[in-house]
């Protein structure tokens, strides 16, 4: 019976990590597309302004 509460409670914790670990790599996700973004309107400016003449 211990043995059982024991595993239960590891697969709490695994359980929590995963979980944790899935919303860091939501947030990083997030903050790809955003900086993606950015570089695609800063890749424009650029060739805006290499191109003006």
């Amino acid at each position: 019976m211990v043995e059982i509460i024991g595993l239960g409670v590891i697969l709490l914790a695994l359980l929590g990590q995963i979980w944790s670990q899935t919303k860091r790599i939501e947030k990083l996700e997030w903050n790809n597309w955003q900086l993606s973004a950015e570089n695609e309107k800063l890749k424009n400016q650029l060739t805006s302004l290499t191109t003006k003449d």
